[in-house]
């Protein structure tokens, strides 16, 4: 089933997958430090990003795929 992690090319069916993904880029990721915890942005060449939401005891608060190109869709 597609997922938001699909259309940047991730499998993610379970979340168990979900959570193997998160620990596979975190130590990949940059740390952008902010109020209550962190952000881990992990970035492809290609433009495929993960960013991680942590809280400020380390624990996990979310994933959210997005993507960066110089492209842009124009609706009519």
């Amino acid at each position: 089933m597609p997922s938001q992690f699909s259309a940047i090319g991730f499998d993610v069916r379970s979340g168990e997958d979900l959570s193997a993904l998160a620990s596979q880029v975190a130590g990949r990721a940059e740390t952008i430090d902010v109020r209550g915890g962190q952000y881990l942005k992990w970035a492809a060449p290609s433009g495929e990003q993960l960013w991680l939401q942590v809280s400020s005891k380390g624990d996990g608060m979310g994933m959210t795929p997005h993507f960066e190109g110089s492209r842009r869709c124009a609706l009519e």
